[in-house]
C-alpha cells in the first residue's frame, strides 16, 4: 500500500463526499447480515496489514531515515509526525459520510452503539467524528488506500465500507504509535544531556511524567506491545432475523423523505 506524503497536495485535490441517496443496493434492514458475511468472507477484512506494512509507512514519512538521535533530529521529529497526523486526519474524514449515513438510517442510540462496537470505536470516537470541526466528509475516492479499499467486494453498505475505512485508518494509527516510540526514545537519551526543560520547550508535551505514561503503556525498545497488529473482535454467528442493529422500516422512511420535502 502507498501514500501521499504532502498533505497541502493531498488536500488541492480531495473531493467532498456527495450524498446520492443510495448508500447501497441492499436495503437498509439487510445491512447488518450482509456485514456479517463480509467479515466472513475476507476472514475479516478485505483490507488486511501486516506489520512489514506499517513499517513500510512509517519510512515512507521519514524518507527512508532510521535514525533519530540529535536535537535537531527530534525537530525533524515533531514535523514527521505532524504530516501523519494530518494525513490520518484525512482518514477519519472519509469515514464521516459513512458515519452520518448510519445515523440517518439508525435512530436509536443502542442500535448505533452495536455498530460502533463492532467497529471497534472508543465511546467518544463517533460523536467526535460528527462534530463540526472535524472536516468535511471527503469521497474516498480521494485517496489511494481508500480508493483501493474499496475495489473487488460484493453487498458494499455504509457499515461494512466504514469497517474497510476503519482497519485502513487504524493502520496510519499504528504509524503515529510507532513515531511516538521513536520520540519518547529520543527524549529519554537526550534528557541526561540536555535536560528536561529543553526537551519540553521544543516538543511542548514531552516531560518525564508522559515519559513514565508511555513506558506503562508501550514499554521500553523492543517490547511486544510495540510491535504492529492489526486484530479482530471474534466473528460473531450470523445474526437471526430481527437480530441487530433496527433500521428505520420504509413506511417510517418515506414518512421521514415526504415530511422533509412538503
Amino acid at each position: 500500500m502507498s501514500i501521499a506524503l504532502s498533505v497541502d497536495a493531498v488536500e488541492s485535490w480531495v473531493r467532498i463526499k456527495i450524498d446520492d441517496g443510495r448508500p447501497a443496493a441492499a436495503p437498509p434492514e439487510e445491512w447488518w447480515t450482509d456485514f456479517f458475511w463480509h467479515r466472513a468472507m475476507f476472514r475479516q477484512s478485505y483490507n488486511r496489514w501486516s506489520p512489514e506494512d506499517v513499517y513500510t509507512l512509517l519510512l515512507q514519512f521519514t524518507r527512508g531515515r532510521l535514525e533519530f538521535t540529535t536535537v535537531k533530529d527530534m525537530q525533524l521529529l515533531l514535523q514527521i509526525q505532524w504530516d501523519a497526523a494530518r494525513y490520518e486526519e484525512l482518514y477519519r474524514r472519509v469515514m464521516v459520510g459513512e458515519l452520518y449515513t448510519i445515523h440517518r438510517y439508525f435512530l436509536k442510540d443502542p442500535d448505533r452503539a452495536m455498530i460502533y462496537s463492532a467497529m471497534g470505536f472508543e465511546r467518544w470516537e463517533p460523536s467526535f467524528l460528527l462534530r463540526p470541526t472535524t472536516g468535511t466528509p471527503l469521497d474516498p475516492r480521494s485517496l489511494p488506500d481508500t480508493r483501493a479499499a474499496l475495489r473487488e467486494w460484493p453487498s458494499q453498505n455504509p457499515i461494512s465500507r466504514l469497517w474497510e475505512f476503519r482497519q485502513v485508518q487504524l493502520m496510519v494509527v499504528a504509524v503515529l504509535d510507532q513515531l511516538m516510540d521513536v520520540q519518547m526514545d529520543l527524549a529519554q537519551e537526550l534528557a541526561p544531556r540536555i535536560g528536561w526543560d529543553i526537551i519540553r520547550s521544543i516538543t511542548k508535551t514531552v516531560c518525564p511524567a508522559t515519559l513514565e505514561s508511555h513506558r506503562e503503556e508501550r514499554g521500553e525498545p523492543g517490547d511486544p506491545r510495540r510491535h504492529p497488529q492489526q486484530t479482530f473482535a471474534p466473528l460473531p454467528r450470523e445474526p437471526r432475523p430481527g437480530e441487530g442493529p433496527q433500521p428505520l422500516t420504509p413506511a417510517m422512511r418515506t414518512r421521514l423523505r415526504n415530511n422533509f420535502w412538503e
